[in-house]
């Protein structure tokens, strides 16, 4: 639709008929942009804000090429230059939704899926594998007999270290 309405822009004859369908246009191009947005979560939910700074960055280096290439196209700044400049914008848009139609879906991709991973995968390495170590080293860290056994090694924050609030201390009456 805002292809079409640009075009209306290129070849019309009054002022009044070009702002009007270029007020349209760019309203237009509302619709399509939200669509465009949502889709990034649709297909890959956790990666959609890198997909979203992606299209963001090209949408923003067309945005600064363009009007340097608007200026060397409208030098005389005639009524057919700039024809042929609404004309460009109208068919680039035309392909674009052609090429979006015709590739794009709104189903989850499989790249977006996380890997299963295995306990083989999970990289977790006992106290036996650990580059380094050898019997004699292990035999210092032993504990002394009876004491409690160690707590298995951690790797990160597996386990929480909230404690409870203490109650406040009771009110005396004076």
């Amino acid at each position: 639709m805002e292809a079409t309405l640009l075009l209306v822009v290129g070849y019309s004859h009054s002022k009044g008929v070009a702002i009007s369908f270029l007020v349209l246009a760019v309203g237009f191009s509302g619709f399509a942009i939200s669509g465009f947005n949502v889709n990034h979560l649709d297909i890959a939910p956790r990666y959609a804000s890198i997909l979203m700074g992606i299209s963001n960055g090209v949408g923003t280096l067309s945005g600064m090429v363009c009007p340097i290439i608007v200026g060397a196209m409208t030098k005389h700044k005639t009524r057919e230059e700039w024809q042929y400049v609404f004309l460009i914008a109208s068919l680039v848009h035309y392909g674009g939704v052609i090429f979006y139609g015709v590739f794009a879906s709104g189903e989850k991709q499989p790249w977006a899926e996380p890997e299963e991973m295995s306990e083989e995968k999970c990289g977790f390495v006992g106290h036996d594998q650990l580059a380094g170590s050898d019997e004699s080293e292990m035999e210092d860290d032993a504990e002394p007999p009876g004491a409690p056994p160690a707590p298995p090694p951690s790797y990160g924050a597996t386990h929480s270290t909230f404690q409870p609030p203490r109650p406040p201390p009771p009110v005396r009456d004076y």
